[in-house]
């Protein structure tokens, strides 16, 4: 019961963690691929693209509560050696995501496992634990006009030289399904917010509204610069067989999910925020109906890894139409049971205790979880 009580943990961080992995088993598990608004039988493809951005955003929350928060240790004495700590912690952590990443790609599934991206960008993001809020916002919305045509054009040369698809850095970096070099404006947002007081209301409340408001505008001109002759494709990056030397630049248009342009950096992070926000705002007073959410959310790194594991068991092809709602239940049944009965999830331990030791030796009491 004292993992439930942890006053450690932002509920509604949890809370909206959990929905970003129940959103992940329905990109994974047969949400349709169209979003169509005029017919709710599509409204399911919501969760492409968006459910790994809002992980990729809480991500960079993460982060920074590793790294003291809204203080970022500065009201402590000892804080050039709880920032050293801090990037040791988090530096550890990365290293064991990503052995954790490479063992979940290796069971061969038709899922891009996010980890080994997401471990990449906690890397990138140890020099800058000690920005400031509005810096680390500045750096997110520059990055998202500058990375799309950077990454355009790495993986036209990549597709030109052949390397598109047999280099690991290439794929992490540039050509794989969460590219970190647009990424990182994902990650650098998250941890701005996470140098904000999420305890506060009127934080909040903000936090939802300016999330709306870049949704809007995101997708608003998303929308007008899609072409509709070509809104049913799907988008790839150029490092492809047969991939020419010249850009396509018209792949910086639209709003399309995993497209990554612009546009839908903006959007995307809009509704990360949107999301946060109001979870923030309920997940207190709605506890007993949340909890299973939370419960998932507080749990995400051991749920997620089960449900890839449980694909390369149970679905050797593509899984069946039902298999995202089962696999939602059985998350939402067995992640409560787990913190009720057991507390930390079991890959959750494991990782917290290793980088923790890393970083502070046994544990003592004066120890942040």
């Amino acid at each position: 019961m004292r993992a439930i009580a942890d006053p450690s943990r932002v509920l509604g961080l949890d809370v909206a963690r959990g929905l970003a992995v129940l959103g992940m088993f329905g990109a994974h598990l047969g949400a349709p691929d169209d979003l169509v608004l005029a017919d709710p039988s599509t409204w399911g493809a919501i969760v492409h693209g968006r459910s790994s951005i809002l992980f990729a955003v809480l991500a960079g929350i993460s982060v920074s509560l590793l790294s003291g928060g809204r203080t970022r240790y500065a009201d402590r004495e000892d804080a050039d050696d709880m920032r050293a700590r801090a990037r040791v912690r988090i530096t550890v952590r990365a290293l064991l995501i990503f052995l954790i990443g490479v063992g979940l790609t290796a069971l061969g599934t038709n899922i891009i496992v996010i980890l080994e991206y997401y471990a990449v960008m906690f890397l990138l993001a140890v020099p800058m634990l000690g920005l400031r809020a509005r810096t680390l916002f500045v750096l997110a919305g520059v990055w998202a006009i500058v990375a799309p045509p950077i990454v355009l054009l790495l993986a036209t040369v990549a597709g030109a030289y052949g390397v598109a698809d047999d280099n690991l850095l290439v794929e992490l970096f540039v050509t794989g399904g969460y590219p970190v070099i647009a990424w990182m404006s994902f990650l650098w947002f998250g941890m701005g917010l996470g140098r904000l007081d999420l305890g506060s209301r009127a934080v909040a409340v903000r936090l939802a509204l300016v999330g709306l408001a870049l949704a809007v505008a995101g997708y608003g001109f998303g929308i007008a610069t899609t072409d509709p002759d070509a809104a049913d494709l799907t988008f790839s990056y150029p490092g492809v067989p047969g991939a020419i030397a010249e850009p396509d630049w018209s792949l910086l248009l639209g709003m399309e999910a995993h497209s990554g342009t612009t546009f839908e950096i903006v959007g995307s992070s809009g509704i990360a925020a949107l999301v946060i926000g109001v979870c923030l705002l309920i997940a207190r007073r709605a506890r007993p109906v949340l909890f299973p959410v939370e419960s998932i959310g507080a749990t995400a790194l051991s749920t997620y890894s089960i449900h890839v594991v449980a694909y390369a068991l149970l679905f050797p092809e593509e899984p069946s139409g039902c298999a995202w709602g089962w696999f939602a239940l059985t998350a939402l049944v067995l992640c409560p049971l787990w913190r009720l009965t057991l507390g930390r999830g079991p890959i959750e331990r494991i990782v917290n205790v290793i980088s923790t030791r890393a970083a502070f030796g046994p544990p003592r009491e004066s120890i942040p979880r």
